[in-house]
């Protein structure tokens, strides 16, 4: 039995949702305050993309699968694509992002997420 959790069932966030990346007991019923701030804070310091975590680098294989993945459902874009945006950012998600939604190179890409403060938002308008 789960000590934090005493059995109760949580709802499945799925994997690279901003909601996946909150430890299970946040799901507790006073977690759900901690869910919430903590997703706002996720929101507001621009790690997020619609409901993706995007703020995530590929310094492992494990992590290049989530990237691939979070760039594929943030754009939309054909795996060649993504791929070869991942590899041009040196796995930056965010930087491969904005590269493939805003139709510009990498380094394009870097320069509008620095001037939007790292916000992929922001360097999309």
């Amino acid at each position: 039995m789960d000590p934090y959790t005493g059995g109760r069932e949580h709802p499945d966030a799925g994997g690279d949702d901003a909601l996946a990346q909150l430890p299970t007991e946040a799901w507790d019923v006073g977690g759900v305050d901690l869910g919430m701030i903590s997703t706002i804070s996720l929101i507001e310091l621009g790690t997020t993309f619609g409901n993706l975590t995007v703020d995530v680098r590929a310094t492992n294989e494990k992590l290049h699968g989530r990237v691939r993945r979070i760039v594929q459902r943030a754009t939309g874009a054909p795996d060649d694509a993504v791929d070869a945006a991942l590899a041009a950012s040196g796995g930056e998600a965010p930087v491969a992002i904005v590269a493939l939604l805003g139709g510009t190179d990498v380094d394009t890409a870097r320069r509008r997420l620095q001037a939007a403060g790292g916000v992929v938002r922001r360097a999309l308008a």
